[in-house]
C-alpha cells in the first residue's frame, strides 16, 4: 500500500477545513490551487490533506485573516517550487527561488529587509495601539456607577458648573431687586 492510499487515523477532509475556515467550496479550491496542494486519497478514494498540508492551509488562513488577501503569502507553494522544506526551530519555511528562505552562509541575502522592517513595525504598532483601543472600549461600556468615588465627585462638580442651580431669569430678577432697593 502506498503512502497516498494509506488511511490515517483521523484524516482531515475538505469539508472539515471549509467549516474550520468559514469558507465555501470555491474559496477552498482557490486556496489549494494557490498553494499548489493536491489532495491525497485514501483506500476508499476519499480526499484528505496531510498534516503538513493542513499546517500550510492554516498559515494561509491566518495570513488572509490578517491581510484580507492571499497575495503576498510567503509560503506560496507554486507549481515551480521543489517543495523542499527547511525546518527552523518551530516553523517550516518553503525553500525555492521565488520564496524567502534563510541562506546558511549569508542569512540576509534572500531577505527583503524593508518588508521585514515594515512587518515588524506593523506588529509593534498593533502592540502599542491595542491597550489604548481596549481602554477606549472599556470606557465606552462603563456607566457612572462603575467610576471610583473621586471621579464621580469630579463628574458632579462639572455638571454643577455647566448646569447652575439658577436660571438667567432668576439672576436678572435678583439683580434688578438689588438695584431697585439701592435706589430707594
Amino acid at each position: 500500500m502506498t503512502d497516498q492510499n494509506r488511511l490515517t487515523l483521523d484524516p482531515t477532509r475538505p469539508e472539515t477545513l471549509m467549516e474550520k475556515y468559514g469558507i465555501k467550496r470555491d474559496a477552498y479550491y482557490d486556496r489549494l490551487k494557490f498553494l499548489g496542494i493536491k489532495h491525497q486519497k485514501d483506500s476508499e478514494h476519499r480526499c484528505y490533506l496531510t498534516d503538513e498540508q493542513v499546517n500550510l492551509m492554516d498559515e494561509l488562513d491566518l495570513y488572509i485573516k490578517e491581510n484580507g488577501k492571499m497575495e503576498g503569502f510567503a509560503n506560496n507553494n507554486s507549481e515551480n517550487n521543489s517543495g523542499a522544506m527547511v525546518k527552523s526551530e518551530d516553523t517550516a519555511i518553503e525553500q525555492s527561488s521565488e520564496n524567502i528562505y534563510v541562506e546558511p552562509e549569508n542569512p540576509t541575502d534572500n531577505l527583503d529587509v524593508g518588508q521585514l522592517i515594515r512587518k515588524a513595525a506593523q506588529l509593534k504598532a498593533r502592540e502599542l495601539a491595542t491597550p489604548d483601543l481596549v481602554v477606549r472600549e472599556l470606557a465606552n461600556r462603563m456607566e457612572e456607577d462603575d467610576l471610583p468615588e473621586d471621579l464621580k465627585e469630579k463628574v458632579s462638580a462639572v455638571r454643577e458648573a455647566v448646569n447652575p442651580k439658577w436660571t438667567p431669569g432668576q439672576l436678572a430678577d435678583t439683580i434688578l431687586a438689588q438695584y431697585r432697593s439701592s435706589r430707594s
